[in-house]
């Protein structure tokens, strides 16, 4: 019996100690998330200051991460913003070839604000722009970032 028990006890302590790197592992990402999500929010409210636009690769690189891993947070970052009833702030993210935000833009601006649902994308993304640029007191036009 006491054999049993000590290899009861043994399983229990392996199963804790997993439990504990999970939960800390999973703490630590969701941490990183939110850091990084906080952070791509201030570096766009900077653009916006100075009436500009950044590239996908530029704010990637700030972040620390590859361009094409941008769409969960950069939706997160505009996502949070819709719900306070700030601007989008994504709309200043372009890409380098089209000096305009990919379509997920569009596909999210509409999905968080309505309002948008009949508009083109081109008018969507200039009123997202400005009120970016408002809030920020910035200018009401940019120039796309290298």
């Amino acid at each position: 019996m006491l054999r049993d028990e000590e290899a009861l006890l043994a399983s229990l302590r392996v199963a804790l100690e997993r439990a504990e790197m999970t939960n800390c592992g999973g703490l630590m990402v969701e941490m990183f998330e939110v850091d990084r999500v906080d952070r791509i929010a201030d570096i766009l409210y900077g653009v916006a200051t100075g009436g500009g636009l950044i590239g996908y690769a530029q704010i990637a690189k700030r972040v620390a991460t590859r361009p094409d891993f941008l769409s969960a947070p950069l939706d997160q970052v505009s996502s949070r913003a819709a719900d306070r009833d700030e601007p989008l702030w994504s709309a200043l993210v372009v890409a380098k070839v089209t000096g305009r935000p990919n379509s997920g833009f569009h596909r999210m601006a509409r999905r968080v604000r309505p309002e948008y649902q009949e508009l083109d994308d081109e008018t969507l993304w200039e009123r997202e722009r400005n009120r970016c640029y408002a809030a920020a007191g910035g200018r009401t036009s940019g120039i796309a970032a290298d």
